[in-house]
């Protein structure tokens, strides 16, 4: 299902539910421009949604181990928690 709404109204909208807004691998796939911190770095995205997170996925499976380290430092520089996933198959 498709949306038109953006990062900044998804985590707006998250804020009146008892929830944890997180960055799901932040810096995506390599040649893709997607993952929230890429799309920053990039100026797609506002710097200031990091202020609306409250986590960081830093380790996920499918992701290559460099962009896993990347994902972990940035969880670091901002003072947030990191988790670890897997999408499962």
């Amino acid at each position: 299902m498709l949306t038109t709404l953006t990062s900044s109204d998804i985590l707006e909208a998250a804020e009146g539910f008892a929830c944890l807004r997180g960055a799901a691998h932040p810096y995506r796939y390599l040649m893709f421009n997607s993952g929230l911190a890429k799309c920053i770095e990039k100026g797609y995205l506002d710097e200031s949604l990091y202020g609306q997170l409250d986590l960081v996925e830093g380790i996920y499976a499918n992701m290559v181990h460099k962009e896993n380290l990347r994902a972990i430092s940035l969880a670091s520089r901002l003072g947030l928690p990191f988790t670890g996933g897997q999408m499962g198959t």
